[in-house]
């Protein structure tokens, strides 16, 4: 019979159906009668013949049967195979070996037959020459040891001797000559495994199944029977393995879809050793090129998106051609792998690629939801100052409502920076994460917070201005690892998140007004229309980092806030942003005010001490006298203890915390000593 390409040789196997081969080096398909099918049989059974797995392996008898199924036309799914017996055998060229009863050591109450056969056939034959040893039931687990070369020519399956020999060809052996035993005796060693294992132990479905989980199964059939040389010691535990059964052990310890060739275990062991041996040269190599980069080598800075070599700027457009835009005085130029290095992480996403040609700023005003100038001018600052290598970087924090495009404005900014996968993430929850996410990336973006904790507060000031962390190496008791580094950090959220004042001196931030209904846009067009206009924006920034590069030098700032070096930077780009001179710092002023007041609104200890000498004049007295004071005019602010501390020395650290905002609100704070007994007098007023 034949089915497209498919040549089956039936066979009538009774009244319940047929068999059909598919040749050597394919399978025996026993199709069951539809109408009189033994109960819960899936009806089609196959059973692979050893020839094709030893050729071609699993692979081949996949491909094998999926073609054989599609030729048939008989559908079906993954989840109706199962998988109902294995086998996995080694053929050892091994004359001097002889099967041995007494060598076998298996689980109590496990038949173990000798047989004299060229089959597992049992016999009882006294005095005759053993063949072969079976122990197990083939409906759980069983080992088979026989004589294979005897098999070979009653049955003339010379096929075997083929795939040895040429076994033997490949390491440059002779073929085998079957009329001499001493030469030619080959033993099977041959674990066999059926559905009690493969389906209820270790849950075989399906050819992926086997691919993962056979190598398994075997593994475990193996440790349960073993061959042992046998000793007077009682305890077979303690018996040593058999040459034979430990080459089998490291043959099953390997690939097994790898091993369906045919080639001798001993062949396969060296192969395998040779490998390793390999391996581990390697390995002695590239320990001996570090040791020669690290104590003889050049030693080059690395820098993560941003970097400066001499006068020049470095950004890495994060592409597949590690190509990197060079900045100087000049303007700016895209340059070849090779002028910096740079470090990437698997979330770095790729830059659009900047185009020369007049542009505008305001080519970015569209994708920024903000409601004046002052706030357009501060986002795109944050920008500019993201091309420093070194910061300080001022923290930018979004607010606003829900539907004020906060998480969609930080994504904006950052794709002109940064861009990465995810975008944006959650808040750190320790600094050990904090310090993680700074390694990896130029600039950090957390999304969605509702509260900073006092210690993360802190350790964004850090991250902002510059500072060091350190940590425990991990799996050791006394190595740390340090890290110091500088990086611009983007936030949004709905509450006022710089309540700290040491957080707040060092944040622009920017209230985004809520988007109508009415002029609300579609995500997709959305980002449609910001990723044309990104390089020409991307190429404004360029042109604006090279203007601050040239002047930087000559600007001279009146005064100097807290971030001046951020300021200077700024004020610099200026005229290439189109801003007339002076442009930023008075947008910088204005924001600066604002920040101060949402913190000191959310600091009850500043607005106590604001509304107080505001509304009662100048206050002079003790901790625990200004404590009672504020307590008593302010219930509403006091109350909690958890936001006003009422341990005096809690209370003087607050303080000192917040003595800059309420310098910058006219109001000044110092201390005295008073009476005889030189107490310490807090003296706030205004002016």
């Amino acid at each position: 019979m034949e089915f497209s390409s498919i040549k089956l040789n039936a066979t009538n196997k009774g009244a319940r159906g047929f068999t059909a081969h598919t040749g050597d080096h394919g399978a025996v398909w026993l199709f069951q009668d539809p109408e009189d099918r033994i109960p819960n049989n899936p009806g089609i059974t196959i059973g692979f013949r050893a020839f094709g797995l030893a050729t071609g392996g699993l692979d081949r008898a996949e491909r094998h049967f999926r073609a054989c199924m599609d030729a048939f036309g008989i559908p079906y799914v993954e989840t109706q195979l199962r998988v109902a017996r294995a086998d996995f055998a080694v053929d050892f060229l091994a004359p001097w070996f002889e099967p041995n009863r007494e060598c076998l050591v298996v689980p109590p109450g496990t038949k173990v037959t000798e047989y004299t056969g060229v089959d597992d056939t049992a016999t009882t034959s006294s005095g005759a020459r053993v063949t072969g040893l079976r122990a197990g039931a083939i409906a759980n687990r069983q080992i088979a040891i026989y004589d294979k070369r005897a098999e070979v020519i009653q049955s003339n399956k010379l096929g075997w001797l083929t795939i040895w020999n040429a076994a033997r060809e490949a390491v440059g052996k002779p073929p085998l000559d079957f009329t001499d035993r001493n030469t030619s005796q080959v033993w099977r060693f041959e674990l066999r495994l059926g559905s009690k294992q493969l389906r209820n132990r270790f849950e075989l479905r399906s050819w992926q199944d086997i691919r993962d989980t056979i190598g398994d199964a075997f593994t475990d059939a193996i440790k349960r029977i073993r061959y042992f040389y046998p000793t007077h010691d009682r305890n077979r535990a303690r018996w040593p393995a058999h040459e034979l059964w430990r080459s089998l052990e490291m043959v099953i310890g390997s690939d097994l879809q790898q091993n369906c060739c045919g080639v001798l275990p001993s062949d396969v062991i060296q192969a395998n050793r040779t490998a390793k041996m390999r391996e581990l040269d390697l390995d002695d190599r590239r320990r001996t090129m570090a040791g020669e980069a690290l104590f003889n080598g050049l030693e080059y800075p690395i820098f993560n998106r941003v970097g400066s070599v001499e006068d020049c700027l470095f950004l890495d457009l994060g592409g597949k051609d590690w190509a990197s835009v060079c900045i100087d005085a000049n303007g700016w130029k895209i340059v070849k792998r090779g002028a910096v290095r740079f470090l990437r992480s698997r979330a770095m996403q790729a830059l659009p690629a900047p185009v020369t040609g007049p542009a505008d700023i305001n080519l970015l005003r569209p994708f920024l939801n903000v409601s004046s100038e002052t706030d357009f001018r501060m986002l795109v600052a944050w920008l500019l100052g993201c091309f420093q290598p070194k910061g300080p970087y001022p923290i930018l924090i979004l607010t606003g409502e829900q539907g004020s495009a906060k998480s969609t404005t930080a994504k904006v900014l950052r794709s002109l920076i940064d861009p990465a996968n995810p975008m944006t993430r959650s808040a750190p929850q320790s600094e050990q994460d904090l310090v993680i996410a700074a390694r990896h990336n130029h600039a950090l973006a957390f999304d969605n917070l509702s509260h900073i904790k006092p210690n993360l507060a802190d350790a964004l000031c850090r991250i902002a201005t510059g500072g060091g962390f350190g940590t425990r190496k991990l799996h050791t008791n006394s190595e740390e690892v340090l890290f110091d580094a500088t990086r611009p950090v983007l936030m949004n959220g709905i509450p006022d998140l710089a309540s700290r004042p040491d957080l707040a001196d060092r944040s622009i931030i920017v209230s985004l007004p809520v988007i109508e209904e009415t002029e609300r846009e579609f995500e997709a067009e959305f980002w449609t229309r910001f990723n044309q206009a990104a390089p020409h924006i991307l190429a404004v920034l360029l042109n604006a980092t090279a203007t601050a590069l040239a002047r930087l030098s000559t600007v001279t700032l009146t005064e100097r806030p807290r971030m001046a070096d951020f300021t200077k930077w700024v004020s610099a780009a200026e005229p290439a942003l189109g801003w007339p001179e002076g442009a930023f710092s008075e947008a910088y002023a204005a924001n600066r005010q604002s920040v101060d007041s949402a913190a000191i609104e959310c600091n009850p200890v500043a607005e106590a001490i604001v509304s107080m000498i505001m509304d009662r004049g100048p206050f002079k007295g003790t901790a625990t006298e200004l404590t009672k004071a504020l307590r008593s005019l302010y219930p509403q602010l006091t109350d909690d203890p958890l936001i006003f501390l009422r341990q005096h020395n809690k209370l003087s650290s607050e303080l000192k915390r917040v003595q800059p905002l309420l310098r910058r609100q006219g109001i000044t704070m110092s201390k005295a000593r008073q009476g005889k007994t030189g107490q310490r007098a807090i003296c706030i007023k205004h002016g």
